[in-house]
């Protein structure tokens, strides 16, 4: 009898499992919290192919296509639902490839493409919709607050902390997230130009002077804020509008026999590591070798392409306040050694503060020196006209 009951529990409890329900032709989604799953690619011959329109339903597309005709339609419609996610599917081929209408907290993560209207619309009243691994999507609209983030598991995260509408031919390109670095071609999409919040997942721990560099220089802090540590491993910071982030570590050492204003010499780099050392000095990415120079406007104009010595007779001389960025440490010639954020002139880094310290102690002690010695030479003198 025991076991008879144990048996009957098990049959009761499994009623209210629900398992997965296979889709393998256009329908609707209507049941409240259902996970579906597509069973194969959908050759669309209807006006819509997938409606879904109730609440926490995730719709796994399982890397499947849905293809329409490209004369009407939409490829998947979400209405007047909550908390719904869209992933592992393809849809092309239609009208309208995914829309969003009056659905709030919706996970978006699809590949959209070729649908002849548009591939995305987020429209009507849905607010704080989310599009998450960043696959392709072309062309795009967002009502207001229709958006609330970006996001790829693997490098970050980009949270609009402003509602803004924006729209565009194709998001993919416009919105980037790498590796510590964060892009949104602001002049392509204005609209996302408000107070964000970046996220760089998996960042190292070890750096020794960590800054975030805006368009490839230091952020001023008026424009980017730190929320945490930048050796947290996974950092958080505020910016004010819209261009490319990066997280970037420079460590400052002493250099010696190095004019900033002058050709430098003595930086002759070993030929056997040379090419795989250089960089384009118009490079946007902060992945660069642990020696390439990232010039970080184009008017500084070093010429990197020199394979047996890249460092070698290179002029740091600029106009004011242009930088240059090493990364980490150039190669060694014996005598100097560069690593740091260097400038044209003696303001604007670590190093040139150092330096202008250096110089003004050592006129000090000089002006000392000598101001001794002729109070000293004026008393002797004076003793002897006294005698």
């Amino acid at each position: 009898m025991r076991y008879v009951f144990i048996l009957m529990g098990l049959i009761l409890l499994s009623s209210f499992v629900s398992a997965d329900v296979n889709v393998g032709s256009c329908m609707n989604l209507d049941i409240f919290g259902e996970r579906y799953v597509l069973q194969n690619d959908l050759i669309s011959s209807v006006t819509d192919c997938i409606l879904i329109n109730a609440s926490n339903i995730i719709f796994e597309g399982n890397g499947y296509k849905i293809i329409g005709n490209s004369s009407s339609g939409s490829g998947l419609i979400v209405s007047n639902s909550q908390n719904t996610i869209l992933k592992n599917l393809h849809i092309s081929g239609f009208v309208n490839g995914v829309v969003i209408d009056g659905a709030n907290n919706s996970l978006i993560a699809p590949m959209i493409y070729n649908n002849s209207l548009i591939d995305l619309n987020i429209s009507g009243n849905s607010l704080n919709n989310s599009i998450i691994d960043m696959q392709h999507i072309g062309s795009y609209y967002l009502s207001n607050g229709s958006l609330s983030y970006f996001e790829r598991n693997s490098f970050g995260k980009i949270q609009f902390l402003r509602y803004f509408s924006s729209f565009g031919s194709n998001l993919s390109n416009e919105v980037i997230l790498s590796n510590s670095f964060a892009s949104i071609i602001s002049d392509l999409s204005p609209g996302f130009n408000v107070l964000s919040r970046i996220y760089f997942y998996n960042t190292p721990i070890n750096f020794t002077n960590a800054t975030i560099l805006k368009n490839g220089v230091v952020c001023p802090l008026n424009l980017c804020v730190n929320l945490t540590s930048l050796n947290s491993g996974n950092i958080v910071f505020e910016v004010l509008g819209w261009s490319n982030y990066s997280l970037f570590d420079y460590g400052i050492s002493i250099v010696s026999n190095l004019s900033l204003n002058n050709t430098q010499n003595n930086m002759s780099n070993n030929s056997n590591n040379s090419s795989s050392q250089n960089s384009n000095s118009g490079s946007n990415s902060n992945s660069a070798s642990s020696s390439s120079v990232l010039p970080t406007t184009p008017e500084t104009n070093l010429p990197l392409n020199n394979a047996n010595n890249p460092f070698e007779n290179q002029n740091l001389s600029a106009p004011p306040s242009y930088n240059y960025l090493y990364r980490n440490q150039l190669p060694n010639s014996g005598k100097s050694k560069i690593t740091g954020l260097f400038t044209s002139e003696f303001t604007g880094s670590k190093i040139s503060a150092l330096g202008l310290i250096v110089l003004i102690l050592a006129g000090i002690i000089a002006f000392l020196y000598y101001a001794k010695k002729r109070i000293v030479k004026h008393r002797i003198m004076r003793n002897a006209l006294q005698i």
